[in-house]
Formats: C-alpha cells, structure tokens, sequence
C-alpha cells in the first residue's frame, strides 16, 4: 500500500493536460458506502457491498468508464461535455461567445 492509495477524487490542470484520480482505496470505500447497495438491513458501519478483489474491480470500473456507447461517447467523455458547459454557462474566463 502506497499514500497513492489513499488519495481523494481529485481533477485539476497542470502541465497541459487535465489530471484526474483517485485512490484505490477511495474508491473501495466509495463503493463499499455507495448508497445505492443499502437495502436497509445492515447497521451503517457494515459495508453495503464488500470488495473481494480491489485490483479487478477497479478494472472493472475503468472498463464501465471507457465502454462507448452506440454514438462513440463514454462516461468519460459525456461528463467532460457537461463540465464544459457548466463552465461556460456560468460564465468562466478565458472563453469568448460569438455576438
């Protein structure tokens, strides 16, 4: 186990590209907790799912993000669209709108 591991989702730009990331064991937790898998019959200190292999479900996530859908977009890309506009649509600098 590295401090890698343990890392937050985290985006940010640096060094001409957009770095994005999250620890393994971020996203154990996060899918142990993921609020969905709770069918109410567990205290909430018991996980609602268990990872028993974090190395293939984190493959398997990384393929959910990467399937393309019929019209060649994925997760990835539909979430950099809205972030796009969200972006835009509020108004961010360094962007110009046609008159």
């Amino acid at each position: 186990m590295s401090a890698r591991d343990e890392l937050p989702l985290t985006c940010m730009a640096r060094g001409g590209v957009i770095d994005m990331f999250v620890g393994i064991n971020t996203l154990c937790f996060a899918a142990e907790n993921y609020g969905k898998f709770w069918y109410g019959v567990s205290d909430v200190s018991v996980p609602n799912i268990k990872i028993t292999s974090l190395p293939l479900f984190a493959k398997a996530v990384v393929e959910a993000i990467n399937k393309e859908a019929e019209d060649g977009s994925n997760m990835l890309s539909r979430m950099l669209d809205k972030a796009i506009d969200q972006a835009v649509e509020n108004g961010c600098e360094g962007v110009e709108l046609p008159e």
